[in-house]
C-alpha cells in the first residue's frame, strides 16, 4: 500500500505494502503527459500564493493526469503586461536517472529477482522469465486459493476439519517418500487456520492434498483452480500439476512469482500467517517455519521451496524503514543447485546476500538541490520566468533509478514538480514551484 511521508515539507511517496498488479505484468508503463489546462494568471496572484506553497499536497499525487505536462503551448490570450500565459515549460530533462550505481550480490546459478513495491524491479539475475520448478514455492498460490474460497481474519481459527483413515495413509505414505508433512490422526479436528499453518511453516506436502481435497472434493479440481488463478493473474510461465510442488511439473519464473506474492500479501491475514516462526497444532505439537531468514532485513514471509529438481529456492517479502520512511521489498530466488539437503540452505543464503546488498544501497537521494530551476512560464510581453524548487528534491530510491520529471498544477496557481516512476507510473515526490 502506498503512503506519503513528509520528508522536511516536501511530500515524497514510498510504499510499505504489494503492488497491486492484478495482471501481473511488470512491463514499463510511460508517464502520461495530456494536454495542458492552460489559463491566464497574473504575476502579482502568483507571487501572492507563492508564500502559501509547500509540498504537494495529498490530492495532488499519483499518476501524472491530463493536467500535467512536460512541455506544453501556451494557448490563453494576452490582454495586458505581466499575464502569465499558457503552461509552464519544464526546463529539464525529462527522463534522468538517480546518481549513481547500483550493485547487488548475486548468484551463479538459477534466477533471481528484487523489486521495490511500488517502484518496479531493481536488479535480476538468470532467464527471470523462464519457467522451472518451484517445489513448495507451490504452496504459496494453495494457501491464496484456499483463503480466497474461505476468508479467515486474523485470530480465527475458521471451519474445522476431521483427518479421516485416507488422510492418515497420505501422510504414512509421504513419510515413505521422504516428503515434508506433519502426523495426522484419524479422527483429530484441526482447524482452517491450523491447517495453514501447517501448509506454509514446516510446509507439509500431506496438508496441501487435505486442504485441497476440503476445498475442492479432488486434488486435480483443486490444482484446476490453482492454474485458473494463475491466469486470471497474468502469470504467464505458471502451471501447477499438484497442490504442493512436489511434482517438478508444478513451474513458474521469478515474473511471476513476484506478481503472486504482491496479490498474497495484499490479504492481512495471509501476511500474518507467513510471518509466524511457529505454531502449535492439535498432534503435531509445536511447528516451526522452515524460513530461517524471517525476523531479519525486515524479512516477514513468504514462502520456502526446495527439492533435487528444483534446488534451494525462496519467495521472499521484507518491510524497511530508510531515513524515516517505510519501504517493501519483494523477490524471489529459484534454482540454487546444492547436495542433496542442503538445496534450502543454499538458496536461504543466496537471499540474504540479496536482500542485505539492496538494504544498504537504498536511501533518500538528492534528484533536485533546492533553488534549481526546473521549469519557465511565459508573461504576455514575450518574457520568460523561471520556477524553482525552495527545498531539494529527495526521493527514496536506489543508485540509477529511473525517473521521468513531469509538471503538474497546470492552470493554477500552484504549479508542481513531479517525480514518477516510468515503471509503475506511481508518484515518488513532488514540490511546489516559486
Amino acid at each position: 500500500m502506498a503512503t506519503l511521508a513528509v520528508t522536511g515539507s516536501a511530500l515524497a511517496l514510498s510504499s510499505t505494502g504489494a503492488q497491486s498488479q492484478a495482471s501481473g505484468a511488470r512491463t514499463p508503463l510511460a508517464a502520461t503527459s495530456g494536454g495542458a489546462n492552460s489559463g491566464a494568471l497574473s504575476a502579482a496572484s502568483r507571487a501572492a500564493s507563492s508564500s502559501a506553497r509547500g509540498a504537494v499536497s495529498p490530492s495532488d499525487t499519483g499518476s501524472p493526469s491530463s493536467g500535467d505536462s512536460g512541455s506544453a503551448s501556451p494557448s490563453a490570450t494576452a490582454t495586458a503586461g505581466g499575464i502569465v500565459v499558457g503552461a509552464p515549460t519544464l526546463a529539464l530533462p525529462a527522463q534522468t536517472t538517480l546518481p549513481g550505481t547500483l550493485s547487488l550480490t548475486y548468484p551463479d546459478q538459477g534466477q533471481v529477482e528484487i523489486e521495490i513495491a511500488g517502484q518496479g524491479v531493481i536488479g535480476s539475475y538468470g532467464p527471470v522469465a523462464t519457467a522451472q520448478p518451484i517445489a513448495s514455492i507451490t504452496k504459496t498460490m494453495t494457501a491464496y486459493d484456499i483463503l480466497r474460497d474461505h476468508p479467515l481474519s486474523v485470530g480465527e481459527q475458521g471451519p474445522s476439519i476431521t483427518i479421516t483413515a485416507a488422510d492418515v495413509a497420505d501422510y504414512q505414505y509421504d513419510q515413505q517418500q521422504n516428503m515434508s508433512s506433519v502426523v495426522v490422526q484419524a479422527g483429530e479436528e484441526i482447524t482452517e487456520n491450523q491447517a495453514l499453518e501447517a501448509l506454509m511453516l514446516p510446509s507439509a506436502d500431506n496438508i496441501a492434498d487435505l486442504l485441497a481435497q476440503w476445498d475442492a472434493g479432488t486434488e486435480s479440481a483443486f490444482v484446476a483452480k490453482m492454474n485458473s488463478t494463475a491466469a486470471s493473474l497474468g502469470m504467464t510461465h505458471t502451471s501447477f500439476t499438484d497442490d504442493s510442488g512436489y511434482d517438478p511439473g508444478s513451474v513458474s519464473d521469478s515474473n511471476d512469482l513476484i506478481t503472486l506474492a504482491q496479490t498474497a500479501m495484499q490479504n492481512s491475514y495471509f501476511a500474518h500467517l507467513v510471518d509466524e516462526s511457529s505454531a502449535t497444532i492439535p498432534v503435531a505439537g509445536t511447528i516451526s517455519n522452515t524460513d530461517t531468514l524471517l525476523g531479519t532485513y525486515g524479512i516477514d514471509g513468504i514462502k520456502t521451496g526446495s527439492t533435487g529438481q528444483a534446488g534451494g529456492c525462496l519467495l521472499f517479502n521484507a518491510n524497511l524503514t530508510v531515513d524515516g520512511q517505510s519501504l517493501g521489498l519483494v523477490g524471489s530466488v529459484l534454482g540454487q543447485d546444492a547436495p542433496t539437503d542442503t538445496e534450502l540452505g543454499l538458496g536461504l543464503q543466496v537471499a540474504k546476500a540479496l536482500v542485505s546488498s539492496a538494504e544498504s544501497q537504498i536511501s533518500e537521494i538528492t534528484l533536485e538541490p533546492a533553488g534549481t530551476v526546473v521549469a519557465y512560464e511565459t508573461l504576455s510581453d514575450g518574457t520568460s520566468v523561471p520556477l524553482s524548487i525552495t527545498q531539494p528534491l529527495e526521493i527514496l530510491g536506489w543508485p540509477g533509478e529511473p525517473v521521468t520529471l513531469t509538471l503538474g498544477g497546470i492552470g493554477t496557481n500552484d504549479p508542481t514538480l513531479r517525480a514518477v516512476s516510468p515503471t509503475t507510473g506511481r508518484m515518488l515526490a513532488g514540490l511546489t514551484l516559486s
